[in-house]
């Protein structure tokens, strides 16, 4: 009797430690499940908020190129025909056009379109005299690693290309580009320019300054583009940071130079999207870069945790099982969210600056 109260006690026990177990299990569960509720609530919040700004961009350039549809039917100025509308009059034209001779396009055509933007030309120097003009120098590297810089006015019409030199040799040299500086207001004409703009260096800002003391009547003014490309160059110069982007270019670069991978992520977890952001400088693009990631973080995660994955013989290689924990890291992914709020200023600013 004693026996048997002493294994039905046993019994009793492990029937409240196996009920307390699934308990435990089923709160963990469901802790689980809220969690990730929680988070594809904040993933689907976030890219509503990341459509509407992107709604509101392309409102803005619609009405930019509506500003600009009416300025070109006030001046009386024709559109060029595009690509499209080409082949829409061809088609109209129906069987048996025949193309123009290299001739007549080298000859004829050539010259009307030269007689069409000197036009164009005229009526944008003969706004500057009511609205004024700026002058930018945008300096860039070429693929041989020369510097050139292409000189340009712009006006509320538009924007008119001066010239380009190379200025490998002298882009170090203030007095140099003093030089180039002032004779692009001489040819534009001094009481037309309202302001210069180059890059933020220490050559352009003594040029400047020199510009400044000649011509009186205008100003020097550092690009913002440039001034925000350094300022995030220095943001990715911080150890932690640099060390964000670094994971963040293996997960791109597995990705991208594996094409089943690209397709099974873009098909099945990023709704067709890219990762990959280029943005107006280099290192805008790699910041727009990690704002893709921790957008797309809930499906790179689901991405690294199926079968499909698992089972791939990418899975099983060095670059793949390094790039699966990056993935997996919980504090890589919190890092990279303080990164991200880090640059989103400085990316909003930029965007903007594009749309002007």
């Amino acid at each position: 009797m004693i026996q048997a109260r002493k294994l039905e006690r046993e019994a009793m026990r492990k029937k409240i430690f196996y009920v307390r177990s699934e308990e435990e299990r089923l709160k963990k569960l469901q802790e689980e499940e809220e969690a990730r509720k929680r988070e594809e609530a904040e993933q689907r919040r976030e890219e509503a908020e990341r459509k509407a700004k992107l709604d509101e961009i392309a409102e803005k350039q619609r009405q930019r190129e509506r500003e600009l549809d009416e300025k070109a039917a006030r001046s009386g100025t024709a559109k060029p025909v595009g690509a499209l509308v080409m082949l829409e009059l061809v088609g109209q034209y129906g069987p048996g056009v025949v193309a123009p001779t290299s001739q007549l396009i080298s000859g004829q055509c050539l010259e009307e379109e030269i007689a069409t933007i000197k036009n164009y030309l005229a009526e944008y120097k003969a706004s500057w005299a009511v609205t004024g003009c700026s002058i930018m120098a945008d300096s860039w590297l070429d693929t041989e690693g020369r510097t050139l810089i292409n000189f340009l006015a712009s006006g509320p019409n538009g924007v008119y290309f001066v010239s380009s030199i190379d200025a490998t040799e002298i882009v170090k040299d203030a007095s140099e580009l003093f030089e180039l500086l002032d004779k692009v207001v001489e040819e534009m004409g001094e009481e037309n320019v309202v302001q210069v703009i180059t890059p933020n260096t220490p050559s352009y800002k003594a040029a400047g300054k020199m510009l400044g003391e000649k011509r009186k009547n205008l100003f020097w003014t550092p690009c913002v583009t440039n001034c925000i490309d350094q300022i995030l160059k220095h943001l990715s110069d911080i150890p932690c940071v640099a060390e964000c982007i670094k994971k963040s270019q293996k997960i791109t670069k597995l990705i991208y130079s594996q094409i089943w991978l690209l397709n099974f992520m873009k098909n099945g977890f990023t709704q067709g999207k890219e990762l990959l952001r280029p943005s107006i400088t280099q290192f805008a693009s790699s910041f727009a870069t990690l704002q893709s990631l921790v957008d797309h973080r809930i499906g790179l995660r689901r991405m690294f945790r199926s079968n499909k994955w698992i089972s791939s013989q990418c899975s099983r290689a060095p670059e793949g099982k390094e790039v699966a924990n990056i993935v997996s890291d919980a504090g890589f992914w919190k890092n990279l969210q303080v990164v991200k709020n880090s640059a989103d200023p400085m990316m909003q600013i930029l965007q903007k600056v594009i749309l002007f």
